[in-house]
């Protein structure tokens, strides 16, 4: 199966200087909103591919934009695959991650998910 969500979050960019304490904050709210979106819809068939997708005014080097969308990673992996230790779900081979930028705004994180079936 097929799905897409977008969350009205602004996934900031990690050159941001600020206290480790704000960060920590809108990590938690981030995940909050990202397992509350994920919670309304059925669960995905492993193996699928995720996309995600930062849309935001600037533009992210390819490497900071995955490194901005890791508490989502973490977020949507521990979604998909229950139970294992913090930040090991996200690196099972069943789950492939893609990333991409779009101009735009209002910020936002789009996440979808594409079941493989074999």
């Amino acid at each position: 199966g097929n799905m897409q969500i977008t969350i009205p979050i602004r996934i900031q960019s990690p050159n941001v200087s600020e206290h480790w304490t704000k960060k920590a904050k809108r990590n938690k709210l981030h995940a909050m909103l990202i397992r509350s979106e994920l919670s309304k819809v059925a669960k995905p068939a492993l193996p699928c591919t995720v996309t995600l997708t930062r849309r935001g005014v600037g533009h992210m080097d390819a490497d900071n934009c995955i490194y901005a969308c890791k508490p989502a990673r973490d977020t949507i992996a521990d979604w998909l695959l229950p139970g294992l230790a913090a930040g090991r779900a996200d690196g099972d081979e069943r789950i492939t991650w893609h990333y991409k930028q779009e101009q735009g705004y209002p910020y936002a994180l789009i996440i979808e998910i594409n079941s493989i079936t074999s």
